[in-house]
């Protein structure tokens, strides 16, 4: 259990500090992945954590392929 929890929060931390090296619909599928582990591993605990705090605090991701 902690296993995956501590994948999914490395796996974001190497998302932020990536900056234009990863596509942008590559870095918003780890968030949405990392969202969802939180929630599968902790589904009354802590899915607040993966919602409120940390997609809030995060500029919104464009996945157009025209540009933003």
């Amino acid at each position: 259990m902690w296993s995956g929890l501590n994948l999914a929060l490395s796996a974001v931390n190497l998302a932020d500090v990536s900056g234009d090296t990863l596509r942008k619909d590559a870095v918003a599928e780890v968030y949405v992945l990392a969202a969802m582990t939180v929630r599968l591993y902790f589904p009354s605990q802590l899915h607040f954590l993966a919602v409120s705090n940390h997609l809030s605090t995060r500029p919104p991701v464009c996945l157009s392929v025209t540009g933003c």
